[in-house]
């Protein structure tokens, strides 16, 4: 699915999907020249580490250059951790939301790594939990 030469834009929100789903979108995010947007939002996939560091790593080598991955449940820093090493080296992303994802200040500190070496991301949400 994720391979198809015509298939820029793909919405899956809303399908209660699992952390082992998030793996293999990552899988499918490294292997996909043409998907520029993703929206994986509302999907409450918890993530422990396992999933979102394969998420992660097909986000790094991935083309997409808008992600919507708000309401799920990244959590306080583990998964912000995984996904911010995605961040970090992926060169076509402009926009990501995070927002709604149980996200602490330690995560966002964690993510704000990413942002100081992505010189494409133009738009950032993100909403922290106090």
């Amino acid at each position: 699915m994720l391979t198809s030469p015509s298939l820029h834009t793909l919405n899956i929100s809303k399908n209660k999907f699992s952390e082992n789903s998030v793996a293999q979108f990552g899988r499918g995010l490294a292997e996909t020249e043409c998907l520029k947007v993703l929206d994986i939002s509302w999907n409450h996939i918890v993530c422990s580490g396992k999933g979102m560091k394969r998420f992660s790593k097909g986000l790094a080598a991935s083309k997409l250059e808008m992600l919507n991955y708000s309401f799920n449940q990244i959590g306080p820093t583990t998964g912000c951790l995984a996904i911010m090493k995605g961040l970090k080296v992926n060169r076509y992303l402009k926009e990501i939301d995070l927002s709604d994802n149980l996200i602490s200040i330690q995560g966002c500190r964690a993510l704000s790594l990413a942002f100081l070496t992505n010189k494409c991301l133009t738009k950032v949400k993100v909403i922290v939990l106090v």
